[in-house]
């Protein structure tokens, strides 16, 4: 790969790359915006320091809500808060077994888990959630259908 493809490359992976701000090549130091040859392959290119995990690796569900607990991130925290309760309120629920499952499960409960963060964040709010909890526990249907979207509509009637 060539100097300029890494260039390209960089710039379409990076979200937070200003129009003025300069980057140094990974390979030789050169600023990227320096019009110079170099050989640099994608690996080379920062990654912040995190490495991408194979989604076929075997995850329990013990695993992950101990990873989901452990995050700074309240949102990832509720999700596995969530994933602890479904266990709980649906006994024959077959909970994932790989990495790629317990990832698209996150992602498809983000959106709910960043609405409900707010109210998560007060001792007042996880009273009301837990309010909410016991009473989807006690009701068959919503038994059922429990997502964090109803806890987001059963909020709303509290």
């Amino acid at each position: 790969m060539t100097h300029d493809q890494a260039v390209d490359e960089f710039i379409h992976k990076s979200r937070e790359i200003m129009a003025n701000e300069t980057h140094k090549c990974p390979k030789c130091g050169e600023p990227l915006k320096v019009k110079t040859r170099c050989s640099v392959t994608i690996e080379q290119l920062p990654t912040n320091g995190r490495k991408k995990k194979d989604p076929k690796e075997e995850v329990s569900i013990d695993e992950f809500i101990k990873s989901m607990r452990e995050s700074r991130q309240k949102h990832i925290q509720i999700i596995g808060e969530y994933a602890d309760e479904l266990r709980e309120i649906r006994p024959f629920w077959v909970p994932f077994t790989l990495r790629g499952e317990w990832t698209t499960f996150t992602n498809r409960n983000l959106a709910a888990a960043k609405e409900l963060e707010p109210t998560w964040s007060t001792e007042e709010g996880r009273k009301k959630i837990g309010r909410v909890i016991d009473k989807i526990k006690g009701n068959e249907f919503l038994r059922r259908e429990f997502t964090l979207e109803t806890i987001l509509k059963e909020l709303e009637k509290v």
